[in-house]
């Protein structure tokens, strides 16, 4: 009994073991468990405040989208200003034309001055003209003037005796005694600028000296006080003012105006007895009478004092006109009369195109201001895109992390899983009782066997059942935790490889790009209304060429001419064609003997060598057919035997045999060349020994004096080395030049030839001593 007992008790311990084993396993798992939903708490937690941050941002967006103006409200006004930019840029196209316009009239009036002017000038050449009464200077200045009349801003008229007319010698006389003989040799510009720059450019460049006077006003309107008819039929005298009798251009006539006052100036038609003249003359400050008149040879005058009634006149004897002596020709005055109405003209379209270019900058700054309001505009527009863009892309990252952070459905599934294990592990601990019960039983049987020592395995069963139920309901915890976490690691790798084969197929940036790309591209009637506006503004904005035509019809008269033309160039060329065939048949003979002197020569040379060589013409010279710049001398060799003549080629010699066979022809062209001096360099590279010294054999003998006599030119053979023991004739006027220069060499000043020579010989003799 006693031994059933023991064996009854261990298989119980077996039992209780394996039940504490597996309560110890579940407690495991249910402290893992417990774990992994601290984890989950805290990225539900995390979760929740990225979503927070995420509607906060969302909600900032919606309210800055609403501050924002609308789409529509935008798209109108841009449609507005795009509407006005076209009508101003109708407008500023319009103003470009009559610009382009008016440019053409001025170009073409500048030319007919131009024309004028020069026509002008061949008839005062063919003439004596009143240019020259003034001196040989004014001709000189007026030649340089014209010349140089683009580098003024503004009109340059004078000297003025060459710009007045008059009808008759004796207002002639009255213009040039009223004005004086000085002031007729000024000459007059309409601005600032020329009348400080112009009398110094005409010394610097002349060397005369003039007087210049400025007229930046003209005034048209001439004030008198005087009732010069009233007079003339009081006193039957006939008379004038004496800026009537004068034809000049209106800035010459303003002149004199300012210089002498001829508009102040009464003169008569002939000359008048004294007695009415007296009656004509003002007799007191204030009253009826002209206080200056010019009276045939007479000046009188009259003058009142500043200081009381006194008056005072005089009486002057008027000198003979010289630079007003005659009047110009028909033909001078018929080309100034043309220069002076279109420099009329000319004026009145300078300040036309003046207004027009102040309308056209008038219509800069709206079309400035239209564009940046398009650019704001258009910023706007893009911005809404924008921010309607980020609050999708917000949104669907909000309803993504919504989607993938329910933490709470895992926390529900971790705790129905922790109270089946919890249940698991009370019925261990229900199955542990029982093992225990039995063991109760087994152990009270044991101990009425053995009473000595129940009292201790009481005590200590107790302990280890205490013990054990903890370890049992830990390890059975610390299990389903364990198979929880193994079963969340298997369902998490199963999601990343389900994300990286998504992500392969279809790449999340280059779908996004194309879903944003196709939201921006959903565009509304009124926006593609509002490209369709913009489009045809820029294409009306642009100006078009309007000197195509004229390009055209130009090029189309010059056809014409180059078609009239055709004939007589064909004529021409058969001309031409007749003497060439002429000049080849003096030519080719010339050639042909040219070529055979060559040739033999050559081949002498190359006899000698016991080789072969011969120069020919390619091609034949009597091919009519050929130009002369595609004829040529072929140089055909033989260096072996056996061997056919072959063209001189880099592909068939050697380098030595090139540059032996150059040098041998350049050797026969020195018989039928005249040059003052010859130089070769380096024509040694590439031969042997016996070729070189054969080459310089020849040049030297074609050098020496008694070959080539006196008149034979230089010759100048540079080498970096010579070979030794060379042949130099008597009578060869032959120099050896050494150039001793180079890195780590001597200085210049303890170079000794004569002792390096010295030193030579005596190592000369030392070897030959010991030999």
């Amino acid at each position: 009994e006693e031994l059933n007992l023991a064996k009854s008790e261990k298989a119980v311990n077996a039992e209780k073991r394996k039940v504490l084993d597996n309560i110890e396993a579940q407690q495991n798992r249910i402290d893992n468990a417990w774990g992994e939903v601290d984890e989950i708490e805290r990225e539900v937690s995390q979760l929740e405040e990225k979503r927070e941050k995420l509607q906060q941002e969302i909600r900032t967006t919606e309210d800055y989208l609403k501050e924002l103006p609308e789409e529509k409200e935008i798209n109108a006004n841009l449609k507005n200003i795009l509407e006005e930019q076209r009508e101003l840029n109708r407008k500023r196209r319009k103003f470009n034309n009559e610009k382009e316009d008016i440019n053409r009239e001025m170009y073409n009036l500048r030319a007919k001055i131009t024309s004028a002017t020069q026509r002008m000038q061949q008839e005062r050449s063919n003439k004596q003209t009143s240019l020259a009464r003034g001196g040989k200077k004014h001709v000189e200045i007026k030649q340089w003037i014209e010349r140089n009349r683009h580098k003024f801003k503004g009109e340059i008229l004078g000297p003025l005796y060459n710009e007045i007319k008059v009808s008759n010698p004796l207002h002639a006389k009255y213009v040039e005694n009223a004005v004086g003989k000085a002031r007729l040799q000024y000459y007059l510009v309409d601005n600032k600028e020329d009348w400080s720059t112009l009398p110094q450019q005409i010394r610097s460049n002349t060397g005369q000296k003039v007087t210049v006077a400025s007229v930046t006003r003209i005034d048209d309107r001439t004030a008198r006080h005087i009732d010069l008819k009233g007079l003339q039929d009081e006193s039957g005298v006939s008379m004038q003012w004496l800026d009537q009798v004068i034809d000049a251009d209106r800035l010459v006539m303003q002149g004199l105006k300012d210089i002498a006052r001829v508009h102040k100036i009464a003169v008569t038609q002939e000359e008048v007895a004294r007695d009415k003249v007296e009656k004509v003359m003002q007799k007191k400050r204030g009253g009826p009478g002209v206080p200056h008149l010019f009276n045939g040879n007479d000046r009188l005058r009259v003058t009142f004092s500043s200081y009381s009634d006194d008056v005072s006149s005089s009486e002057t004897l008027l000198k003979k006109a010289e630079l007003l002596q005659e009047e110009e020709d028909d033909q001078i005055a018929q080309y100034q009369l043309e220069i002076k109405e279109c420099r009329s003209k000319l004026r009145k379209l300078e300040s036309k195109k003046h207004e027009v270019e102040q309308q056209n900058e008038k219509l800069n700054k709206p079309i400035k201001e239209g564009a940046i309001q398009t650019r704001d505009l258009r910023a706007s527009m893009k911005k809404i895109k924008a921010v309607k863009n980020k609050l999708t892309i917000l949104r669907r990252q909000l309803a993504q992390l919504e989607h993938d952070g329910d933490g709470e459905m895992k926390k529900r599934r971790i705790y129905k899983d922790l109270q089946r294990m919890n249940t698991i592990c009370l019925e261990k601990a229900a199955k542990l009782g029982q093992c225990v019960d039995l063991y109760m039983k087994y152990s009270f049987q044991r101990d009425c066997l053995l009473p000595s020592i129940e009292d201790a395995r009481i005590n200590l069963n107790n302990a280890e059942q205490k013990l054990n139920e903890h370890d049992a309901e830990l390890n059975e915890k610390k299990r389903i935790l364990r198979a929880t976490k193994e079963e969340y690691d298997a369902a998490k790798r199963k999601s990343d490889d389900a994300k990286r084969m998504a992500r392969s197929r279809a790449p999340f940036n280059e779908y996004k790009e194309k879903f944003q790309e196709e939201w921006i591209n959903q565009k509304d009637l009124d926006q593609v209304e509002t490209m369709i506006t913009e489009l045809e503004v820029q294409l009306d904005g642009l100006v078009e060429d309007r000197t195509l035509f004229a390009r055209y019809e130009e090029l189309t008269k010059k056809i014409e001419e180059l078609t009239k033309n055709t004939n007589s160039q064909k004529e021409r060329l058969e001309e031409a064609r007749n003497d060439i065939k002429e000049i080849r048949e003096k030519w080719q003979p010339k050639v042909r003997l040219l070529a055979r002197r060559l040739s033999e020569e050559y081949a002498k040379h190359f006899r000698e060598m016991k080789c072969e060589g011969e120069i020919k013409v390619y091609p034949e010279p009597n091919d009519e057919k050929v130009d002369y710049d595609q004829y040529g001398l072929e140089i055909w060799v033989r260096f072996r035997d056996g061997s056919d003549l072959q063209k001189l080629s880099k592909f068939r010699q050697s380098g030595g045999e090139r540059s032996v066979s150059t040098m041998l022809y350049l050797l026969c062209l020195q018989s039928v060349t005249q040059t003052p001096f010859r130089v070769v360099d380096e024509i040694n590279q590439g031969m042997d020994t016996k070729n070189e010294r054969m080459i310089f054999d020849r040049i030297v003998r074609s050098c020496a004096l008694k070959n080539s006599g006196e008149e034979s030119p230089q010759y100048f053979l540079v080498t970096p080395k010579l070979l030794p023991n060379l042949v130099y004739p008597e009578g060869s006027d032959i120099s050896v030049l050494t150039v001793y220069n180079g890195y780590g060499m001597l200085p210049a000043e303890e170079w000794d030839m004569e002792s390096m020579v010295q030193n030579v010989l005596k190592a000369s003799r030392k070897r030959k001593k010991i030999d």
